[in-house]
């Protein structure tokens, strides 16, 4: 279980390639206990939510993560006005898939400038 603990003006990106994946909520956090993802999906918490991942690895899930930090925190427009979670399946956005295969390439090993350029993506 990977725990995602919500922190004052930051948010989180997730991007799951394959595999399954289980989202735990706290109670009244104004989203479902439970969500499970079973495609390539991109998850975006845009606000400080508490939220935890169950991906046995036996399923062989692949997924990146990120933290954001947003100007402003939680009084930023673009903070306000998205929902406490976007889920949003990876197929339903054309053009994609090449910006996420550079993305996973550099998440997988280290290297020179791999942290700058994983940030830009």
């Amino acid at each position: 279980m990977s725990p995602f603990p919500a922190q004052p003006g930051r948010g989180f990106l997730h991007v799951m390639r394959s595999g399954t994946l289980e989202l735990r909520h706290a109670p009244r956090s104004g989203l479902p206990r439970v969500v499970k993802v079973t495609e390539p999906s991109l998850l975006f918490y845009p606000r400080p939510l508490a939220h935890t991942f169950n991906n046995p690895p036996v399923e062989g899930s692949d997924f990146v993560c990120a933290e954001l930090e947003f100007d402003g925190g939680d009084v930023n427009p673009l903070v306000r006005a998205l929902p406490a979670l976007v889920l949003l399946p990876l197929a339903r956005v054309d053009g994609l898939q090449a910006a996420l295969a550079l993305l996973f390439s550099e998440t997988e090993r280290l290297r020179c400038g791999q942290r700058l350029l994983a940030d830009r993506l």
